[in-house]
């Protein structure tokens, strides 16, 4: 799509109505306001957690999917048991980790990656020790859903 709607205006614009009647759609749809310092404020602890959680362990995060969309397909679990572990499987709130630096139980939110997000850009081996805790977490908290899985399944 156009980012400049004068190009409806254009002989060749003109003839594309069709595209000019999304393009007005697209102007009314919800969007969101980013703040780019918010977002610097904990960018570098969640493209950490992000590695930790999807890219590392991608093998098991594909089965856990896998499993999950055939006991569904295969009419072995319900449309509502389908949704309710898929919202598990990346919601950081049920995902506890033990923080390396003060060995307190820990979840992913905003605030936690704000206060962490300095360290994690800046020592190497926290970040390593941080991104360990994740992956042992994510292990653990797929283990436990393939578990949920089999035992509904």
């Amino acid at each position: 799509m156009p980012v400049n709607e004068a190009v409806f205006d254009t002989p060749e614009g003109l003839q594309r109505s069709d595209l000019e009647e999304v393009f007005g759609k697209t102007q009314e749809a919800l969007t969101i306001q980013f703040d780019s310092v918010e977002g610097a404020s904990y960018y570098s602890a969640i493209r950490s957690y992000h590695r930790a959680l999807i890219v590392l362990p991608q093998i098991q995060l594909e089965k856990l999917w896998e499993d999950l969309t055939w006991a569904l397909e295969d009419g072995q679990i319900t449309q509502s048991q389908f949704d309710a572990i898929a919202i598990k499987i990346g919601n950081p709130l049920e995902i506890p980790f033990i923080d390396p630096a003060t060995s307190e139980i820990e979840l992913f939110t905003m605030e936690y990656a704000q206060s962490i997000n300095e360290r994690i850009a800046s020592d190497v081996e926290y970040k390593q020790n941080i991104v360990d805790a994740w992956v042992d977490a994510i292990n653990n908290h797929y283990a436990e859903l393939t578990s949920e899985l089999e035992s509904i399944s």
